[in-house]
């Protein structure tokens, strides 16, 4: 799956139904709906810490 999807942003783009169409192309038996879902959720926590970690206080991003 991280040849396809390596970053956490890119796996939420891929949704769970994306993720489960990867493991059944690489006929992958055991890695259902909740093993999806919970990749899911940690590369959204992930997102969200690392698009956080960009902002100051005031929200400023830095640039310009």
């Amino acid at each position: 799956m991280l040849k396809q999807a390596p970053t956490p942003e890119e796996i939420v783009r891929l949704r769970v139904e994306g993720i489960i169409k990867i493991w059944k192309d690489a006929k992958l038996r055991g890695n259902g709906h909740k093993k999806a879902m919970l990749i899911l959720e940690c590369s959204h926590e992930k997102h969200r810490i690392k698009s956080r970690s960009y902002r100051s206080s005031d929200g400023d991003t830095g640039s310009g």
